[in-house]
């Protein structure tokens, strides 16, 4: 498996390369949304002990579940497809921004770019990404770095930290 751009390394742990944790959350929505409306169900009924109606708050965990799985698979989904058909390009940095936390000590940044896609204009974008942090430090309004655009919408891109890495590596 190839390392998507902008994302630490994920080792797929299913045959359809989703992953443990996508898969299971996929599950458990389904199973707590079910689990859910039969104890709903079976409540209405009354046919089931007053200490069982304690059972009916794990039913709401289902639709979140299934919410946080849904836009987990669109944004594996788009981020196969920048990989499958992207093209590599370069994208002139306009600003940088925080964009709300870290994950692993990775800060996160909303980075105002414009993408230039050779034979189409220019397109201006902001997308939201993971620098790694020995890699922050060249950010910077007019540094050009390498990402992944979609070629039937420029805007859809992703910053391609290892090519960046490569760039900035001193050659041994």
């Amino acid at each position: 498996m190839t390392e998507l751009p902008g994302l630490p390394t994920a080792r797929p742990s299913t045959p359809d390369g989703r992953g443990f944790w996508n898969t299971t959350l996929l599950v458990t929505g389904i199973v707590l949304t079910l689990g859910g409306v039969v104890l709903v169900a079976v409540v209405a009924a009354g046919a089931l002990p007053g200490w069982a109606l304690s059972f009916i708050s794990l039913g709401v965990w289902g639709p979140i579940c299934l919410v946080v799985w849904a836009v987990l698979e669109r944004n594996r989904r788009r981020l196969a497809r920048l990989e499958r058909d992207g093209i590599a390009t370069r994208a002139t940095v306009r600003a940088i921004r925080p964009g709300g936390g870290e994950v692993n000590g990775q800060p996160l940044l909303r980075l105002d770019l414009t993408v230039t896609v050779p034979g189409q204009p220019a397109r201006e974008t902001s997308v939201r990404t993971l620098a790694p942090l020995h890699l922050v430090g060249i950010l910077r309004p007019g540094v050009t770095v390498p990402v992944l655009a979609d070629p039937r919408d420029p805007g859809d891109a992703w910053g391609d930290w290892s090519a960046v890495e490569r760039e900035t590596s001193p050659t041994a």
